[in-house]
């Protein structure tokens, strides 16, 4: 059954609540360089945060290690360790224990 996901704001009949797919979330985006990122993740275990630039450089990384179904939420600066980033376009790659990935696209404008 198609539910409504507040990833897109439209009906999808992929429901990520029952799957092992973390929901990955980035707002505001585009950005001023500070960014919400929101994870959510029924199963337990580590899960990696991998920010690259457009030509696919790693920028930063971060790994969160969880004992139960998660809901985190971190900043990108914090992600960075507060380097400003310049303008331009990144991706936010989240993988997980499982070896399930999702990437999300950021565009940051000063």
């Amino acid at each position: 059954m198609p539910i409504w996901t507040p990833y897109t704001g439209i009906e999808e009949s992929f429901d990520y609540f029952q799957s092992k797919i973390p929901c990955v979330t980035v707002y505001p985006n585009p950005c001023n360089g500070n960014a919400s990122i929101r994870l959510s993740w029924l199963e337990k275990g580590p899960v990696k945060f991998v920010l690259y630039d457009i030509t696919g450089r790693k920028l930063a990384d971060k790994e969160i290690y969880s004992l139960e179904s998660i809901e985190k939420s971190c900043s990108l600066s914090e992600l960075t360790l507060s380097k400003s980033l310049p303008s331009g376009v990144y991706f936010l790659t989240t993988q997980t224990s499982l070896g399930e990935k999702v990437v999300n696209k950021i565009t940051v404008l000063h």
